[in-house]
Order: C-alpha cells, then sequence, then structure tokens
C-alpha cells in the first residue's frame, strides 16, 4: 500500500468538504442546520472560531486516512473475488461501502436525531461523491505506479520467447469451448517500495479453442492468478483448476465454469 495515495485520499476529502459545504451547498446545508449568515460572518471574524475550524479539518483529514485505508483494503481484497478490472472495481466497492454503512448510518440522524430530509441527501451525496473519488485513486495509483514495472514484464518476455513453461491446462468450458495456457516464470521479482505489494512477473500464452495464442502478463490479484494483456481487455483468472476469460471488465460467457480436468 502507498501511504502517498491515502494522504492523496484524505486531501480530497478535506478539500471536497470545504467546495460541497461552501460554495456548492453551503447556504441550503447552513439553513437546515439553523445557521444565519449573519452568524456564518460573525464566526469568520473571530480567530478562536478559525483555529477550531483548522482543527476541525485536521481531524476530518485523518478520520478520511482510515476511510481511504479500509476502502482500499475493500479494493484489493473484493477485486480478485468479484473479477474487476482496477478502475472498475474502485467505483464498484466505493459505491457498495457508500450505500452498505454510509447510507444507514447517516439515515439514524434524520429518524432519531430531528435531522431533515433535505440535510440527509446533501450529507450523504457528499460521502458519495468523496468514497466515489476515493476509489478511483487507490484502484488507478498502484495500477500506474506498476505501469514501468509492466513494460519491463514485457521485455523480459520477449527475451525469452522460447522459454520452458512451468505448467500448462487446457480447461474446458460449458459449451465445450476450450481454453489452452503455458505458464511461464517470469524470474526475478522486481523491486518495489517499502509497503508495495509484490509485482508478478509471469505470463501466460492463451489460445481460446485453438486459435493463436496471446501473451498475458501475470498482475495483482488477491484471490488466484491474474493475466491480462496491455490495456486489459483480455483478461484470464484461474484458481485450481478453475479458469474464466474476460473482455472488456466483463466475464465471456462463451467461457464460462472453465475446468482443467486434468487436475480435477
Amino acid at each position: 500500500m502507498d501511504i502517498l495515495a491515502l494522504i492523496v485520499c484524505a486531501v480530497i476529502a478535506v478539500v471536497l468538504g470545504f467546495l460541497w459545504y461552501g460554495p456548492f451547498f453551503g447556504r441550503p446545508w447552513r439553513k437546515e442546520m439553523g445557521v444565519s449568515d449573519e452568524q456564518v460572518a460573525a464566526m469568520r471574524n473571530d480567530p478562536a472560531v478559525k483555529r477550531q475550524m483548522m482543527k476541525n479539518a485536521l481531524i476530518a483529514a485523518v478520520g478520511a486516512l482510515f476511510t481511504a485505508f479500509v476502502l482500499h483494503r475493500a479494493i484489493a481484497l473484493g477485486a480478485g473475488i468479484e473479477h474487476l478490472a482496477p478502475l472498475r472495481a474502485g467505483l464498484h466497492f466505493a459505491f457498495w461501502n457508500w450505500l452498505g454503512f454510509g447510507v444507514p448510518v447517516l439515515l439514524g440522524a434524520v429518524l432519531w436525531e430531528g435531522k431533515s430530509w433535505k440535510w440527509w441527501f446533501i450529507t450523504i451525496g457528499y460521502y458519495l461523491v468523496s468514497w466515489a473519488l476515493m476509489g478511483l485513486v487507490l484502484a488507478y495509483w498502484p495500477w500506474h505506479a506498476h505501469a514501468p514495472m509492466q513494460a519491463m514484464q514485457s521485455q523480459q518476455m520477449a527475451s525469452s520467447t522460447h522459454a520452458m513453461p512451468i505448467a500448462s491446462a487446457l480447461y474446458t468450458c460449458d459449451n465445450g469451448k476450450t481454453v489452452s495456457a503455458a505458464f511461464f516464470d517470469g524470474g526475478p521479482a522486481v523491486p518495489v517500495a517499502p509497503g508495495q505489494p509484490p509485482v508478478p512477473t509471469g505470463s501466460a500464452e492463451v489460445s481460446l479453442d485453438g486459435a493463436a495464442s496471446t501473451t498475458l502478463h501475470q498482475t495483482l490479484s488477491a484471490d488466484g492468478a491474474r493475466y491480462a494483456n496491455s490495456d486489459e481487455s483480455f483478461v484470464l483468472w484461474n484458481k485450481g483448476n478453475e479458469a474464466l476469460i474476460m473482455r472488456d471488465n466483463s466475464m465471456d460467457l462463451d467461457y464460462k465454469n472453465c475446468t482443467d480436468t486434468a487436475k480435477g
């Protein structure tokens, strides 16, 4: 995990908060909170209030760091289970965490604390946008950081075209279609920054129904092994004796429930 990505998420949350509750929706939000424009003007001219606002912003940033950390774990673990590409996974898990945690928690403020529905919609809207932006940063950051490493993997693969595979598999799918794969060891691990997960260096030669094979490079995966081409439009996931094919971030239904019977 890159701590800088978490800090960027915290900054985004604080800056968005100043915009959201300022020029964007500040006036209706203050009205629902029972704060008049005169009170706001008086607070802006009070040094003690300004100092307290700075402290509050710092505390909010620390809270956003914890939110970003938990969201990062959800994306990292869930992307492998749901078989989603990184950027899509960022929005996917940001939305479901917002819907499952943010929405019900803030709903209690309306039901039991006397807050208005207008206040609720303004506030919950902030969390939706904030968490979505966090999800994009957290999903994009490691993918972008590893792009030069993936280029290095491509060079390694090009220089070892005649390497012997370390394993091979022939998967048979529900409708009789087949996926054949030869797996190659990429050699020494690529150096990464402290705290970052290791970057896989392996690759796979994949052929669908006996067609010409395509070289896919191994990528980070929270569950099983994942191999993808450079633009993530063609992906092979495999775990144990099972595999699936994804095209453009969606499961290819022609290659569903594929099993390597030799391993089964």
